[in-house]
């Protein structure tokens, strides 16, 4: 009973207050020792700026400018990352090319195939009254095949239907045929399809290469190939070539393989 009754006993005023004291003196020391804390970590600091802008020392003018200083600093520092951070986010490719002329190059045959055996357009009335059929250009009555005028232009369908009118034609009495004066006169020739040509950063043109014509666009059998450069060593060669479409008379079609 007597432990029950010192128990229920009420707590007496002044206790009471003392408790109340006590909080606010360690709230302000706790206060007071961060603050304590914050200075001296301010003032020791090497950050540069920062210390001038918290020293107490200092005029509150060179405070004022310390802290325009560093906070200009901070915002460049910020606009120049978020630029950068922005810039990786884009994800950039960076490629590295070193290059260095070999002595010795294992340069590759080019072969270049015509889709079109000859220039439609150097086409005279009798190649074609003689050689259109062998050419593909017409049927075996002399008249005009309907796929070639399907693959022709509007304009140039004109063109070839005269072309292919015999009706009032008188042939020459003799035609040397499909030879190779005639593949030459009306095939392809390097020099308007060459764009450039360089070796070793020199430059080099068509008369540097020989041409060879093989009929019914046949290749020579493998390691039958005449040598194909003239005065160059054939190595550490670059050529570009018009390609175009079938329909076009400079249409071919390039092949690189090696001996």
């Amino acid at each position: 009973m007597a432990l029950e009754g010192r128990c229920l006993r009420p707590a007496s005023p002044a206790s009471g207050q003392r408790r109340a004291r006590r909080r606010p003196a360690r709230s302000r020391a706790t206060r007071d020792g961060l603050s304590h804390l914050t200075a001296t970590l301010l003032t020791q600091t090497h950050l540069h700026g920062l210390r001038h802008v918290c020293s107490p020392s200092i005029s509150l003018s060179r405070r004022a400018f310390w802290l325009l200083a560093l906070c200009t600093s901070l915002g460049l520092l910020l606009s120049w990352s978020s630029n950068r951070l922005l810039h990786w986010l884009a994800f950039p490719t960076h490629t590295r090319v070193h290059t260095e002329w070999a002595r010795e190059l294992a340069f590759p045959t080019v072969t270049i195939c015509n889709n079109n055996p000859v220039r439609l357009y150097h086409l005279t009335k009798s190649d074609l009254y003689f050689a259109g059929h062998w050419l593909g250009l017409l049927l075996a009555n002399r008249t005009a095949r309907p796929l070639v005028l399907d693959l022709l232009q509007d304009d140039k369908q004109a063109w070839f239907s005269k072309l292919s009118d015999f009706r009032l034609f008188l042939p020459p009495r003799h035609f040397d045929g499909t030879s190779l004066e005639f593949m030459d006169r009306l095939g392809h020739q390097l020099e308007d399809m060459l764009l450039g040509c360089k070796y070793r950063g020199e430059p080099c043109g068509a008369h540097n290469f020989s041409t060879v014509t093989f009929l019914l666009g046949a290749l020579p059998p493998r390691g039958v190939y005449p040598r194909a450069c003239e005065g160059l060593e054939c190595q550490g060669l670059r050529m570009g070539f018009i390609v175009r479409s079938l329909a076009d008379e400079l249409s071919s079609a390039m092949l690189s393989h090696d001996l």
